[in-house]
């Protein structure tokens, strides 16, 4: 699956479903959404996921729920998308769902929770050891871009910039470095 021969893929998975029925491994459902996911058979993929979050949502650290709150996302079904969101966040605090939770708020026209998932995902990945704050930071940059384009967000990224500001971690919100980057 890992060389995008996810026609394959499919096909292997779901003789192994229809051979071992309900008794296949999360993580080979885990697998065989992902393969659907990349064909855009997002029903298919939200049939093992549901699977997968009914038994285990914090599967994988969550990436199960977050990956059936997508398929949710894609099939327009914003309202099962929110409530795996919130289930998800609830309990974890990936910076990914927070942000996609964050832009589901804000398609819904809910501003004001909207930038404040965007500044709960910034102050999160503040207290998150470096090396995971550097391999998040394109989230922090993202969060920081949609707080900045919300005229009334504005004041309260710069006042969280400040607030945090350190020598160790310096935040530069017009230029939009983060993480230590120059």
């Amino acid at each position: 699956m890992r060389r995008g021969r996810h026609d394959e893929a499919v096909a292997v998975f779901e003789k192994l479903l229809e051979h071992e029925g309900p008794a296949v491994p999360s993580d080979a459902r885990f697998d065989i959404a992902l393969a659907y996911k990349s064909l855009g058979r997002w029903r298919d993929a939200l049939d093992q996921l549901g699977l997968i979050v009914g038994t285990n949502p914090m599967f994988r650290s969550g990436e199960a729920l977050l990956e059936f709150a997508d398929c949710h996302e894609q099939l327009h079904d914003d309202r099962q998308a929110r409530m795996a969101y919130e289930q998800l966040l609830k309990t974890s605090s990936l910076p990914e769902a927070r942000y996609r939770y964050g832009i589901l708020l804000d398609r819904s026209g809910e501003k004001a929770a909207a930038a404040e998932q965007m500044r709960l995902l910034l102050a999160e990945l503040d207290q998150s050891p470096d090396f995971y704050r550097h391999q998040k930071r394109h989230f922090a940059k993202m969060a920081k871009r949609f707080l900045r384009g919300n005229a009334d967000s504005r004041g309260a990224l710069r006042a969280l910039a400040m607030k945090n500001d350190s020598p160790q971690r310096h935040r530069d919100t017009e230029n939009d470095k983060c993480c230590g980057e120059e």
